[in-house]
């Protein structure tokens, strides 16, 4: 009998399983590695094809005779982090017969910071024991791509058996489970682009794709944009693709991209908007042509120059021509480019004697041809007036307790009423009237903030429910009379007061503002992955306001506007004393 007790090791400590894997760094289909002995890396030079990129092959080998149980664990774990086998026929090879059989790989991967094993003691003569994978958790991979941060601890066990004098498992969990390092390694970040409901923009699906052992990345990801919208943005974001098309090959001729295709698809600018952005990474400056089966489409073929549909929807990289604003002085103040603010033509947004009263505050605006502006009233209710001399301002939303006005792309004002204690009604007036609108994942809860993402389709929230404070991520699902907001995930938990703010940076990034122990701390959240990056903060940030790489900030009271200089990495004042609530369209 062992004396120690249960065993603890890093996955690094590869004692006999140093030849379960051997690795290669390739930019191509063709390479030969040995299935023995010490891991070995190649790395071979990308000679100018844009779709060759240098990747990390893991080569599985099947279990030795000799390896105690642990060991057999590793190497399964390993092999199962090895898309060169994307059957996962070596990894059963660890399997007893039946478990081999029972075994489900496809459903799911989980990701663990690390693989760190622990061994239950078991006799010399023992037919039976258990390894536990014991980890942090980090995601989920789901079958689409969707890359979901998840937290806790993951405890994953295997029971292995005696088969003659060697261990073979035979139970284990269905799916995969691997490390942060195996998806660093085998998987990559892609930006898909499909439409919006009106096909009049482009909405960005941030996915994780295993990397093939032949290298033809770019085939998978064309097949997958394919496949249509992840499950974050089912029913809310569409494709101009058809489902029964599929890739025969994507290849390069010269200084073209050549996507061939089973057969000849029409789909005009929305359609070649999507291939081309979502081939940018791989190809940017190249020229795209689509073929059918090797052959040319007929006519003139279809040929997409790089560029093409650059400016297929502008909110996707907005231009510094679109303005930021504050209110300073009872009036709506147009920052400029070089930091000062001027006064917009607009409606009487003060009352009362010596018009020193703030009738109307935290202003939402639109990106009409002429805009218009929504913003609170002291009265109750949200008010709406264009933004000309003499605007006149018309209640657009009623209701006693409303979150601040929150445009779409498509002109329509949504706002969030809190109707009673941990109960709230998601509204939308689309110009003509009023809808409460479904929102299952918030009706429950008390709404701190809603806003509408520049792409129309996301949605983020504050919320606070019985456990406690939380941003959560949503969409917007459905056309006319038929739409709600669903998919609503938690992107980051908080302490009762802490979250301040939030503010959209662009389609795939949440700002949120937070004031904590240790002081102010400004996060930016990507939406596909949940990874949080840590911003310049400043202690006099209130509220917040982004539009790309622009940010604006409000001071406690109304003491100010600010704005980052990211040349310096510090925040400035561009306006003082009586200045406030700063925004952007569709901010």
């Amino acid at each position: 009998m062992r004396s120690d007790g249960r065993r603890r090791t890093g996955f690094r400590r590869m004692t006999r399983t140093a030849a379960a894997v051997a690795t290669l760094v390739v930019s191509s289909a063709c390479a030969i590695v040995p299935t023995g002995g010490i891991p070995e890396s190649v790395s071979e030079v990308n000679k100018g094809d844009p779709l060759m990129q240098p990747f990390t092959r893991l080569i599985p080998t099947p279990p030795r005779d000799d390896w105690d149980p642990e060991a057999v664990v590793r190497g399964f774990q390993a092999a199962m982090a090895s898309n060169d086998d994307q059957g996962r026929a070596v990894a059963r090879q660890y399997l007893t017969k039946e478990a081999a059989r029972v075994w489900r790989s496809e459903d799911g991967v989980s990701v663990v910071a690390s693989a760190d094993f622990e061994s239950a003691p078991f006799s010399e003569d023992a037919k039976e024991t258990r390894v536990t994978l014991k980890s942090a958790k980090r995601a989920i991979i789901d079958d689409d791509g969707r890359y979901r941060t998840v937290k806790g601890e993951s405890s994953w066990t295997a029971t292995l058996v005696k088969v003659g004098k060697v261990w073979r498992i035979a139970s284990v969990p269905n799916g995969l489970i691997i490390t942060e390092a195996d998806v660093q390694r085998a998987y990559r970040p892609v930006n898909l682009y499909f439409l919006d409901q009106v096909g009049r923009g482009l909405v960005v699906d941030q996915v994780r794709l295993p990397v093939a052992p032949d290298g033809d990345f770019a085939k998978t990801v064309v097949q997958r944009l394919l496949q249509g919208p992840s499950g974050s943005l089912k029913d809310a974001a569409i494709t101009a693709l058809p489902d029964h098309v599929r890739v025969n090959s994507v290849t390069t001729m010269g200084d073209t991209v050549v996507v061939d295709l089973s057969e000849q698809v029409r789909g005009g600018d929305p359609l070649y908007a999507q291939l081309q952005w979502t081939l940018h990474d791989l190809a940017k400056d190249w020229t795209i042509e689509l073929r059918a089966n090797g052959e040319p489409f007929s006519g003139a073929g279809l040929r997409i120059a790089p560029n093409d549909f650059a400016d297929f929807d502008r909110l996707l990289h907005p231009g510094t021509d679109i303005a930021g604003y504050y209110l300073h002085d009872g009036a709506l103040h147009m920052l400029g480019s070089d930091g000062n603010g001027t006064p917009v033509a607009g409606p009487v947004w003060y009352g009362g004697a010596g018009r020193k009263q703030l009738l109307y505050t935290e202003p939402a605006l639109s990106m009409d041809q002429e805009p218009r502006v929504a913003a609170k009233s002291s009265q109750g209710g949200i008010w709406v007036t264009s933004l000309v001399e003499g605007g006149r301002w018309q209640q657009w939303i009623a209701g006693s307790d409303l979150t601040a006005p929150s445009w779409d792309r498509y002109s329509a004002l949504w706002a969030v009423d809190r109707v009673g204690e941990a109960t709230s009604h998601v509204l939308r007036h689309d110009g003509g009237r009023t809808r409460r609108i479904q929102a299952p994942g918030l009706l429950h809860t008390t709404v701190k903030a809603f806003q509408v993402a520049r792409d129309g389709v996301r949605v983020a929230a504050v919320v606070e429910d019985s456990t406690g404070v939380h941003v959560r991520l949503g969409a917007i699902v459905g056309q006319g009379d038929d739409i709600r907001v669903d998919h609503l995930q938690t992107l980051t938990d908080a302490k009762p007061g802490e979250i301040l703010d939030i503010a959209w940076k662009d389609s795939t990034t949440l700002l949120v503002l937070l004031k904590t122990k240790a002081g102010k701390r400004l996060d930016a959240y990507s939406v596909g992955d949940g990874g949080r990056t840590q911003l310049k903060a400043d202690e006099r940030l209130h509220t917040i306001a982004a539009l790309g790489d622009r940010m604006l900030a409000g001071t406690e009271k109304h003491g100010g506007i600010l704005r980052f200089d990211a040349g310096k990495s510090e925040w400035i004042t561009v306006a003082k004393q009586g200045a406030g609530f700063p925004v952007f369209p569709l901010g």
